[in-house]
């Protein structure tokens, strides 16, 4: 009996594959020869190294001496910066914008006039403070000659009771004259007296006119200074160095007490606030003392 070969076996285990897909010869010997190609996981072990795994390089590692210093710690933020000196100007009279004189951008110096409103009826009002002055002081004249005028009153009349009185009493006590008589004297020197008292009386009087009108002088010269003071306001004027941030008057407007005119600011003095949480506090406490230091 003869024994079937190796081809025959081959083709007898893959007739139920006939059906599914032809191989060729060619394809089925190269199975076993594509398995035999390459390394065995023997020679891959014999070399000491496995298949998926690489072997890793070495970590470089530098290397420093031990030093002291000082270590610094450093914060980022942002803020705005602003000047330390920046107001708004507001007029102190209602009134017209007679002339402007500075643009944006000008630097000006304390006192400048930056802006003039109309001033005719603040001159007119000042004016007629002055007139009202001068008739208070013109007053006060007139009242001093009517206190001297008093006093010589007052002095006449003095006179004239004392007199009267000295004859009274000489003739009362003489005898001399008749019961008429002495009660006409009587009455001469009552009269007298109270002349006398009259003239005190009205001395006085003006003696309080006077010090009344140096009262109302008092009240003219307060007024003659408001009313200047009303009248510079009509000047609009920088009240420190700075520059003039900003301008919203023009000539012809009318402007009020409750707009502001123009900005100035102090571009040599800024400063930027910083807000940072209170967690920090320590830190900033600390940065302070050795600035301190």
């Amino acid at each position: 009996m003869r024994l079937p070969s190796l081809l025959q076996i081959l083709m007898m285990a893959l007739r139920p594959l006939r059906s599914l897909r032809p191989f060729t010869l060619a394809g089925l010997l190269a199975v076993p020869l594509v398995g035999s190609c390459g390394n065995s996981p023997s020679a891959d072990a014999r070399d000491g190294e496995t298949p998926a795994i690489r072997r890793r390089e070495a970590a470089r590692v530098r290397t420093a001496p031990v030093v002291q210093r000082e270590m610094v710690r450093t914060l980022s933020t942002t803020t705005t910066v602003e000047s330390e000196n920046e107001i708004e100007l507001y007029p102190r009279l209602s009134g017209v914008v007679d002339k402007v004189l500075v643009e944006e951008g000008a630097r000006v110096a304390t006192d400048d006039v930056l802006a003039i409103l109309d001033d005719r009826a603040a001159a007119e009002a000042l004016e007629d403070a002055r007139v009202a002055l001068e008739d208070a002081e013109n007053a006060v004249k007139r009242l001093e000659i009517a206190v001297r005028e008093a006093e010589e009153q007052t002095a006449r009349a003095k006179l004239t009771w004392e007199q009267a009185e000295r004859e009274f009493e000489r003739n009362e006590k003489a005898g001399l004259l008749s019961a008429v008589e002495v009660d006409r004297l009587r009455l001469t020197r009552d009269t007298s007296a109270l002349d006398f008292e009259s003239a005190k009386l009205a001395h006085e009087g003006a003696q309080a006119e006077l010090e009344k009108q140096a009262t109302a002088i008092k009240r003219a010269n307060v007024v003659v200074k408001q009313r200047e003071l009303d009248k510079s306001f009509t000047r609009i004027v920088a009240p420190f160095d700075g520059v003039v941030a900003s301008r919203s008057i023009r000539v012809g407007d009318t402007v009020s007490t409750g707009a502001p005119a123009f900005t100035l600011t102090d571009p040599d003095h800024i400063r930027a606030v910083v807000y940072r949480p209170q967690r920090e506090l320590a830190f900033f406490q600390a940065a302070g003392r050795a600035d301190g230091e």
